[in-house]
């Protein structure tokens, strides 16, 4: 067959360049990803009965003095668990990107 060699090459570019542009896209996708779990911040829905019940808890707390204790010790949990989610999130993230 005359000129396969040419329309091969002519695909294998096209290929590459269309792998490469899928590379790129999967790359921002994770950073875009990564953003989005660091945004964690934001408490799901439900949650405000546990709030009033942890203001009502520093609320007695500062009569006895022990807010300084704490207060630090419930936001670097807190600090902790949201670290948790996002490693969690990113680590799915990538595992599913992977069995694509």
């Amino acid at each position: 067959m005359k000129g396969i060699g040419e329309l091969l090459e002519g695909v294998i570019a096209y290929t590459r360049r269309h792998f490469k542009r899928l590379d790129r896209l999967e790359r921002d996708s994770f950073i875009l990803d990564s953003n989005l779990a660091s945004m964690l911040v934001i408490e799901p829905e439900g949650n405000e009965e546990k709030f009033e019940n942890k203001d009502a808890t520093l609320s007695t707390a500062v009569d006895s003095e022990q807010l300084s204790e704490i207060a630090p010790m419930e936001q670097d949990q807190h600090h902790a668990d949201i670290k948790e989610k996002i490693i969690q999130k990113a680590k799915i993230s990538y595992i599913n990107r992977c069995r694509r």
